[in-house]
């Protein structure tokens, strides 16, 4: 019997996990809310439902071997859930439920980071709305402009916002931090197997949307020193080695002004920074993933070649070209490649897909990818 792989989310990450478990020859069973999710099409089987439902879960837990996820922000019953069955013996959880009780709260995150000695930016968690004292004394503590972040539920540039203001704090549980302005973002992207060794890939660069607070653009390696590149993917490994986790992570991190790294935010999963190593790497990030959480060995990623990803963010003029069902498109250079996950026509700045351009150095594979996601526009206005 095929060893079976449950994921918790249907999404394009849990979409693009199902398709690498196939070609390794494991079966998938994806748990998801919505019957018309990304994964639908490629996991061996669909279960839809709450995975906060006792029941749901248990369909899942019964149908697997090994359970990942596609998202961190999973129902506190249902990581316990999970914990218990995994204790049982039933299944195998990677990367563990404490692992996601610990990343999922931003703040929780954050004092694990200062706790164990890792550099991340000053922060102070706050319970919901402040008193006059409690803003002033805020104001003391830290220079305006500040980043708020939700501690639970916030992605794709929600729940985070820049604030010149105190009285704009949003009234929920969150932590608040400097806002360091024009500081360059790397992330660091590796995979941990069950013996505990490490492959990370080059360190990728990123560009966000001012508004949106969300990534446009992502190219490898980053342009930084090799030295600050060696030294955030030792971070990195340092990171998830004290985590104990298994599978992908992703580390961002902040260059400061002073050139320090500071850790921004660690994901526990497969990551939207990873999308180019589908094209520019040996192997792509959702195969290196199923590999290390089903124990098996990971590939060399020494040999990623230059590369850019360019998000496709929802707006009205993708309308038309938004195809109903996941497909990958490949035209005249074969260097470029646009991926589509299939997704409704939805709100602004929803990742409709992404474009991923090869080169021989990221300059221009960053020009190649943003002028196919400008073409993309362009097509689609005349074509109305």
């Amino acid at each position: 019997m095929n060893l079976r792989l449950g994921i918790v989310g249907g999404g394009q990450l849990g979409m693009y996990l199902s398709q690498a478990a196939s070609r390794l020859g494991i079966d998938s069973c994806v748990l998801t809310e919505a019957e018309d999710a990304p994964a639908a099409s490629f996991a061996t089987r669909l279960i839809v439902g709450d995975p906060g439902d006792a029941n749901t879960l248990e369909q899942l837990i019964e149908a697997s071997d090994v359970i990942t996820f596609d998202k961190e922000d999973i129902p506190n019953e249902a990581l316990m859930q999970l914990r218990q069955a995994a204790q049982q013996r039933r299944i195998e959880i990677r990367p563990e439920a404490e692992t996601l009780f610990l990343l999922k709260d931003k703040g929780q995150q954050k004092t694990w980071l200062a706790e164990n000695r890792f550099p991340t930016l000053p922060f102070k968690l706050l319970q919901g709305n402040l008193g006059k004292s409690e803003r002033e004394a805020l104001a003391e503590q830290f220079s305006l402009p500040l980043v708020q972040k939700a501690r639970c539920g916030g992605y794709d540039g929600r729940g985070v916002q820049i604030i010149d203001d105190l009285d704009a704090l949003w009234d929920t549980p969150s932590l608040v931090e400097p806002f360091l302005e024009d500081a360059p973002e790397i992330a660091v992207l590796l995979a941990r197997d069950v013996e505990g060794s490490t492959e990370a890939w080059p360190t990728f660069g990123m560009d966000f949307d001012p508004q949106l607070n969300s990534v446009t653009t992502v190219y490898t390696p980053a342009n930084i020193s090799a030295s600050l590149a060696e030294e955030a993917a030792e971070l990195g490994v340092r990171i998830v080695n004290a985590l104990g986790g298994v599978g992908v992570f992703a580390i961002e991190m902040f260059i400061d002004g002073e050139g320090a790294l500071q850790v921004n935010e660690i994901s526990p999963r497969v990551h939207n920074s990873g999308h180019l190593t589908m094209e520019a790497s040996p192997v792509s990030q959702f195969e290196q993933h199923v590999r290390a959480v089903c124990g098996l060995s990971l590939v060399d990623v020494s040999t990623t070649r230059p590369a850019a990803m360019s998000n496709i963010l929802y707006r009205e003029a993708f309308r038309k070209a938004c195809p109903a069902q996941p497909e990958a498109q490949r035209g005249e250079n074969e260097d470029i490649t646009l991926h589509w996950y299939g997704k409704p026509p939805g709100r602004p700045g929803r990742k409709m897909g992404h474009i991923t351009a090869l080169a021989a150095n990221p300059g221009e594979a960053v020009r190649l990818a943003k002028e196919a996601l400008e073409n993309l526009a362009d097509s689609e206005t005349q074509a109305a």
